[in-house]
């Protein structure tokens, strides 16, 4: 968290030839939102890329909810006793598949102050579940991502992630900057190969062949 945001626009203005400080195409209002934009997107994709750790107390039954805040849970490792303060027994991921079907009735089962396993589903990332389920009086260690404070102003103040995720920043900062000259086809395929190169600097392959092949289909045919 080194980099200032006013290093950070700068790179971006440098990146777009919009350097003439008396008649800037994208002014720093609009780089407010997007700077914010940019840090979302780069939590979104790389949940790591901002998280904490606490002590969180549980709720009674099998289905646990993040605290307040959490985009998305990272990990449950172990447990910390009813006091919070004292970790215990370590907790494995497991699938929740595997557990359906060697123990159909697991939801139901006994609750237990300390939990063997935890089950993340990536399509309810603020929710998680237990086994056994809990009799709501102990703690885990959990491990969530959630956002920083939102930028206010890009004239002062550091960028509030980490230097790693500078470049990615910049490339998100540069598509959302050149998605304003969308009507005019130069500037819609350079915002697209902007989201390209961050999902790339991202190390997620997957999203950035997705839409490389979905904007090269044309309009009205289906990908074979």
């Amino acid at each position: 968290m080194t980099t200032t945001l006013v290093n950070l626009v700068d790179r971006v203005r440098y990146q777009l030839s919009d350097r003439d400080a008396d008649n800037y195409r994208w002014e720093n209002n609009e780089f407010v939102h997007w700077v914010n934009d940019a840090v979302r997107a780069i939590i979104l994709t790389k949940p790591d890329a901002n998280y904490t750790v606490i002590a969180h107390a549980l709720a009674a039954g099998a289905l646990q909810q993040a605290p307040a805040g959490a985009l998305a849970v990272i990990d449950v490792p172990c447990n910390m006793g009813a006091g919070g303060a004292t970790p215990g027994r370590a907790i494995s991921l497991i699938e929740k598949a595997m557990l359906d079907t060697s123990y159909p009735g697991w939801p139901a089962a006994a609750a237990a102050a300390e939990i063997e396993h935890w089950i993340y589903n990536p399509s309810a990332p603020r929710h998680w579940m237990c086994f056994p389920p809990s009799d709501g009086t102990g703690q885990v260690r959990i491990i969530y991502s959630l956002l920083p404070d939102a930028v206010t102003d890009v004239t002062t103040g550091n960028f509030p992630l980490t230097d790693e995720y500078v470049n990615a920043a910049v490339l998100y900062i540069a598509h959302r900057c050149l998605a304003k000259d969308a009507d005019y086809a130069p500037g819609a395929e350079r915002a697209r190969m902007e989201l390209i190169a961050f999902y790339q600097e991202l190390g997620r392959m997957d999203l950035a062949e997705m839409i490389y092949r979905l904007n090269a289909i044309p309009a009205g045919q289906s990908q074979e």
